[in-house]
């Protein structure tokens, strides 16, 4: 009896979120306990019916899983997985694997190539890579760091991976040669 009333107090809540006056409407109920990385909410509101593939209604239109890999909560982007989230996603032209690379986690980058993310998808998921994130326009651009892990989890999963001839592919090996990424440059050069 206690177990049901818990679980009848979950759905309501589930149920009630958003619903104040003063909620904030531009994300979607996941939202809030996926950049949390708070694993249990996320379970109870998918088990009450909450959609792991919601797109926020406002704001940047993103899905609970970026929301979880904007803020690295590694926990919440394997649940979300587990629960059914699409790796693949976009929010506009924004693929979740582009903005686990830019993050620079390789444990995120993994988990999504796992779940079936295509790292041939996107030319910039492998020149942000090289480049250390200095290439992505995030919020958080990891100038002077080295994703050697992340280059090779990408190289891993398609061996066929390639930087692209052009300016673009040019100056994320600049960037990675000016970050000492001696490393990801040897990795580069076997592209």
């Amino acid at each position: 009896m206690r177990y049901l009333a818990g679980f009848t107090v979950a759905l309501f809540t589930a149920a009630c979120i958003g619903a104040g006056p003063g909620a904030d409407r531009r994300f979607s109920s996941l939202a809030g306990p996926a950049r949390e990385g708070d694993v249990d909410t996320l379970r109870r509101l998918i088990a009450a019916g909450a959609n792991p593939n919601a797109v926020d209604p406002g704001g940047n239109h993103w899905t609970p899983l970026m929301h979880a890999i904007h803020k690295q909560q590694a926990g919440a982007v394997t649940l979300l997985l587990e629960l059914g989230a699409d790796p693949d996603r976009t929010a506009g032209s924004l693929k979740p694997l582009l903005m686990a690379v830019a993050t620079g986690n390789a444990t995120i980058v993994r988990r999504l190539l796992a779940s079936g993310a295509d790292p041939r998808a996107d030319p910039d998921i492998l020149v942000t890579a090289v480049s250390g994130g200095a290439l992505s326009d995030l919020d958080n651009p990891l100038l002077g760091h080295c994703n050697t892990d992340v280059v090779r989890a990408l190289m891993a999963k398609a061996l066929d991976l390639r930087l692209k001839r052009g300016p673009r592919g040019h100056l994320a090996l600049l960037f990675a040669k000016l970050n000492r990424c001696s490393d990801v440059l040897q990795l580069a050069r076997g592209m």
